[in-house]
């Protein structure tokens, strides 16, 4: 399970749908990846790990999931590796975002709709390490059933700008131009 490592406050303002957070709080990992809570959380853990990088390897054992099938809504968190060969980080990552959206609804009759999130490690300016969200993107099944009739193989610029542009965040903390 991935929680902030700290709470926000009730009384925080409301912010403009996209626009990042006030502050980059570091994220947590509080157990083990790959141990889903639920056997809705196993189903769709499953279908992500399937996946693989571009460089091909797998995200199996990185991927974190918080179903709820009454909702028909889950949250999948994984983690970028710490060297991935692409153009650039963020066009890798947003790619395969976007695979697991499509691996979870096509693995999941019950969810009508998916957060995906991914975490990185990155140094501070003090040079410590530490976990942040990289990047926040939200799809329903039904946006993405209308989004494949129209643009059915996107480019990560077709899933920033077009598919995921009203839902997408990358985190100004992490690189997008180069790959660490």
């Amino acid at each position: 399970q991935v929680a902030p490592a700290t709470a926000p406050s009730r009384g925080a303002a409301a912010r403009l749908p996209g626009a990042p957070p006030p502050s980059h709080v570091p994220v947590i990992i509080t157990r083990r990846m790959e141990i889903p809570a639920t056997d809705e959380d196993y189903l769709i853990a499953r279908s992500v790990s399937t996946l693989t990088w571009p460089d091909g390897s797998p995200m199996a054992g990185d991927v974190s999931v918080m179903a709820d099938p009454y909702q028909g809504y889950c949250m999948v968190t994984f983690r970028i590796p710490d060297n991935l060969p692409g153009t650039t980080l963020e066009d890798v990552v947003t790619a395969q975002a976007y695979k697991v959206i499509e691996a979870t609804l096509d693995g999941d009759a019950l969810m009508n709709a998916v957060t995906v999130r991914a975490i990185a490690t990155v140094s501070s300016a003090k040079h410590e390490r530490t976990t942040v969200e990289a990047m926040r993107a939200n799809l329903s099944r039904q946006a993405r059933d209308e989004w494949r009739k129209t643009i059915p193989n996107p480019t990560p610029i077709d899933l920033r700008e077009r598919i995921f542009s009203t839902t997408f965040w990358w985190d100004p903390a992490v690189p997008k131009d180069q790959l660490r």
